[in-house]
């Protein structure tokens, strides 16, 4: 696989940034403020848990939303392994530091 990193990083630092799964048949309030804030670090107590802005199937759309991020995390991670195992070509033109 050839990969041009300096192509690679200038298109990934110009993409405009989207989910990476669909995110309509989720709750709003347990995307928003459950679970993003607690894939992002953010410690959340049951108190802090408006119990009234879901129902209990709600809970099971979160959870296969978590399962699909969970999947496409792993995916980037083997592309990124996959890209740092990938053996270095000679290039046309000499860069020098």
């Amino acid at each position: 696989m050839l990969v041009d990193l300096n192509t690679l990083r200038r298109e990934l630092a110009n993409a405009v940034p989207e989910d990476t799964v669909d995110a309509s048949e989720v709750n709003t309030y347990l995307l928003n403020e459950v679970l993003r804030p607690v894939l992002a670090g953010k410690e959340i107590c049951y108190g802090d848990i408006d119990y009234s802005q879901f129902c209990v199937d709600d809970i099971n759309d979160i959870a296969e939303h978590y399962e699909k991020l969970y999947r496409v995390a792993n995916k980037l991670k083997a592309l990124v392994g996959s890209i740092a195992d990938a053996n270095p070509a000679a290039c046309k033109h000499r860069a020098f530091c």
